[in-house]
């Protein structure tokens, strides 16, 4: 049986070297996403990326993941380099985004 995360994973790969040549951006001096947060940094997506990682990680594609905390009463979730979050939002077939 192939699962969700077997077929991003083959997605993946098949985009590997489209997504390896998007731009990557450094954080500012002074950056507050130091602490680990993805909520505070302007380069990370929102949050629920925790099973893309997944997928990303097999694929052997960097997504410089962190922890994403939010709101007065957050819940952890997870967040990737926003260029990577778009262009899976953009171009991966719905059934396995």
């Amino acid at each position: 049986m192939t699962t969700k995360t077997d077929l991003r994973v083959q997605w993946l790969t098949e985009h590997k070297k489209e997504i390896l040549s998007l731009p990557t951006q450094m954080c500012p001096s002074g950056c507050r996403s130091k602490c680990g947060n993805g909520a505070t940094c302007r380069l990370q997506s929102g949050g629920g990326w925790g099973y893309w990682v997944w997928a990303l990680r097999k694929a052997g594609i960097p997504c410089s993941a962190k922890n994403y905390w939010s709101g007065s009463n957050p819940t952890p979730s997870t967040s990737i380099r926003r260029q990577i979050a778009d262009y899976i939002t953009l171009n991966a077939p719905i059934e396995i985004r």
